[in-house]
C-alpha cells in the first residue's frame, strides 16, 4: 500500500502555512486584518532574502519560490518544532544575526534535521522590527 502525503494547515499571526509532503506553502493572512497580511507579505520576502543570502546555511529553512510582492512563498519542509527553548549559545549560533543584528530564534521557530542540525524554519520577522 502506498503511503499518502500527511497535509496539515496551520496558521500564526501573519501567515496561513499549508504542510504537504516536503513543502510548506506560506500566504499571507487576511485573520486580523489588512496590517497583519503586509506583514506576511513582507516575511515572505525577508525569509527569501535571508535564503539567498545564507547561500545554502543548512541552518535557514530554504524558500525554494515566492511569489511577486510576497503573495506567497513555497519553503523546504524540515521537521516537527523543536518544542524547547534553546541556548544562549543556541540562538546567537544562527546566521540570522548576521544578516539582521538580531538572533530571532526561539524554540518554537526551530526544528532539528535528521541529521541533528538545528534549522530555523520561521524567520520572516528577523530584523524587520529594528530601527
Amino acid at each position: 500500500m502506498s503511503r499518502r502525503p500527511t497535509i496539515k494547515l496551520a496558521h500564526g499571526g501573519t501567515r496561513e502555512v499549508l504542510l504537504f509532503g516536503r513543502w510548506v506553502l506560506k500566504v499571507p493572512t487576511l485573520r486580523y486584518g489588512t496590517r497583519q497580511a503586509v506583514l506576511g507579505m513582507l516575511a515572505n520576502l525577508n525569509e527569501r532574502d535571508m535564503t539567498i543570502h545564507a547561500a545554502g546555511d543548512r541552518r535557514l529553512a530554504r524558500t525554494v519560490w515566492c511569489a511577486p510582492f510576497g503573495m506567497a512563498a513555497v519553503q523546504e519542509r524540515v521537521g516537527k518544532p523543536l518544542g524547547r527553548s534553546l541556548s544562549h549559545e543556541e540562538r546567537y549560533a544562527f546566521p540570522l544575526r548576521d544578516f539582521c543584528g538580531e538572533p530571532s530564534v526561539e524554540g518554537h521557530n526551530t526544528a532539528l534535521r535528521q541529521d541533528g542540525t538545528l534549522v530555523c524554519f520561521d524567520y520572516g520577522g528577523a530584523g524587520m522590527y529594528s530601527p
